[in-house]
């Protein structure tokens, strides 16, 4: 198969490449090319004309069986089982087709994340390929509507290893509250020994360690235990990020929820009142994650289908549209470790490809409109 298109964004920069074609043979990119001579007729050439053609998108913070775009959503994570399947494989259906051909899942209760991974990879149903956390860690009275409260070193210990036993691909902790008012001291809701348990754990087996944290004295204690990557950081100081690039630390930004206000019917009032009170602050700590040179990954939370909104928010808090679009491509693929497979279009990667129409280098808003998805080497 030739996919062809006016522009083609190809390798880790990508670049554009005007008026070339892509091969894919079975699941792999087999060829970049300027030029088609191709004689076989059973070849199918799929030209997009004037569109752009770039690597699927990658989610680095998402959930599976939440659902942002419903009410009461979070009380909804107490739904069965049954419930919860149903609801994971619809909105994995409307991440796919929404371009998103990987998906981080961090946290899921009742081990969802690994029978949807394995219904997808067995066909069974379609969605994204599932990178797993398994079950959140939480304090037993800390924040984590996805996670399961636990106490001391020995149950987080525990938790673990059932994680890695099930084939989690990373560990997610929950350290600190979802948001706070502006002048409040955030507080950390693990100890050094429960967090230091869980990054043992990790490193025994290879596998990253993620914290929910959104900034204060968690965080600090969470990079200098191990943690290797923080999401949110809605509040992270001067000292913090600084601390972060020190470290060598990457940070997934889930910005919408603080910044979209088309959540805020979805959200608790509590919640929605924190967030009026702390949007500016939070924007400007936000803006400057962007512009310290840290590493930053891009991530709905269970926004289903939105992830081109965070590319938007992440190039209005000042990111290029270059960093902003690798945020998700990439430099998401790195940050899962598996960048010599995925987020790119180069000869050999996977075939995660999708198109958009126009010129989306000078619009990153066309993100919006998928008319193309390939899922290694199959289209949806």
């Amino acid at each position: 198969m030739i996919l062809k298109a006016k522009r083609i964004l190809i390798g880790k920069n990508l670049e554009v490449l005007n008026n070339g074609a892509i091969v894919i043979e079975n699941n792999i990119i087999k060829d970049i090319i300027k030029n088609i001579h191709y004689s076989k007729e059973e070849t199918q050439i799929i030209d997009f004309g004037d569109a752009t053609i770039l690597p699927g998108l990658i989610d680095l913070h998402n959930h599976i069986s939440l659902d942002a775009r419903e009410y009461n959503h979070l009380d909804a994570m107490a739904d069965p089982k049954e419930i919860l399947l149903e609801r994971g494989i619809r909105n994995m259906k409307d991440d796919l087709y929404a371009g998103v051909t990987t998906s981080r899942c961090l946290g899921e209760k009742h081990f969802v994340d690994h029978i949807i991974k394995q219904m997808i990879e067995t066909g069974e149903i379609v969605g994204p390929r599932i990178i797993t956390a398994s079950i959140g860690m939480r304090s037993s009275s800390g924040h984590g509507y996805v996670g399961e409260g636990m106490e001391g070193k020995e149950q987080f210990e525990k938790t673990a290893k059932e994680n890695i036993n099930r084939g989690a691909e990373v560990l997610k902790l929950f350290l600190t509250p979802g948001i706070v008012d502006k002048d409040e001291t955030i507080p950390c809701n693990l100890s050094d020994e429960e967090i230091s348990a869980v990054v043992d754990v990790a490193l025994s087996n290879n596998v990253p360690v993620t914290a929910h944290c959104i900034g204060g004295l968690g965080l600090i204690r969470a990079v200098e235990k191990g943690v290797n990557i923080i999401e949110h950081a809605y509040f992270a100081t001067e000292e913090e990020i600084k601390c972060m690039k020190q470290h060598n630390i990457s940070v997934c930004l889930t910005s919408g929820i603080i910044l979209d206000e088309t959540r805020e019917p979805f959200c608790p009032p509590s919640f929605v009142e924190k967030v009026h009170r702390t949007r500016e602050y939070s924007r400007q700590c936000m803006s400057n994650i962007v512009k310290s040179g840290l590493k930053f990954t891009l991530g709905t939370d269970a926004y289903h289908t939105y992830l081109y909104k965070e590319v938007l928010y992440a190039q209005g808090l000042g990111s290029s549209k270059l960093d902003a679009l690798k945020a998700v491509t990439s430099n998401g693929a790195e940050m899962l470790g598996k960048q010599n497979t995925l987020g790119q279009i180069e000869k050999n990667y996977l075939a995660d490809i999708i198109a958009v129409k126009g010129d989306l280098m000078a619009d990153l808003s066309r993100l919006k409109d998928v008319i193309f998805v390939m899922k290694d080497g199959t289209i949806y």
